[in-house]
């Protein structure tokens, strides 16, 4: 996989206890939520929104990427 510029999160579970931390400090431009990085293969946080969508990660907090067939 190739690497990306974003600090890098080892999976889902950590990426949500990061963002819990950031949450409870005070700043206007802060991480809504995270996702995974299909560049490096890890979870990052963002701040933008999904527009009214529900990514599979933020319906199932136990969510993996799927392996691909091949």
């Amino acid at each position: 996989m190739a690497n990306c510029t974003k600090k890098p999160y080892h999976d889902q579970a950590s990426a949500r206890v990061a963002l819990r931390h950031v949450l409870l400090k005070p700043s206007t431009n802060r991480p809504l939520r995270v996702y995974p990085c299909d560049a490096c293969d890890g979870w990052h946080l963002t701040s933008k929104g999904m527009a009214g969508k529900t990514p599979p990660w933020d319906r199932d907090p136990n969510w993996v990427r799927p392996t691909p067939r091949g």
